[in-house]
């Protein structure tokens, strides 16, 4: 039984290291298939939506999460 134990752990520490040893680095090799994008506050939505706030009488508009949009990054 002891035996057959210390031949179960050693596999599976072998095969577990030969694994990690076949894995590949994607990540020096990654090239994007779309540009490169960054969030920024949509602030035509913003000013539209805080100016029919106030239009309605809605004096101030707390913005706990500001709308976003994704526009390419210019370098």
């Amino acid at each position: 039984m002891n035996v057959s134990l210390r031949v179960l752990a050693s596999s599976v520490v072998i095969l577990s290291l030969s694994a990690c040893a076949s894995t590949q680095r994607t990540v020096s090799t990654y090239s994007p298939a779309y540009p490169e994008t960054r969030l920024v506050q949509d602030v035509d939505y913003i000013q539209n939506y805080e100016r029919a706030a106030q239009r309605r009488a809605f004096v101030h508009v707390h913005w706990v999460n500001p709308p976003t949009r994704r526009v390419t990054a210019e370098n």
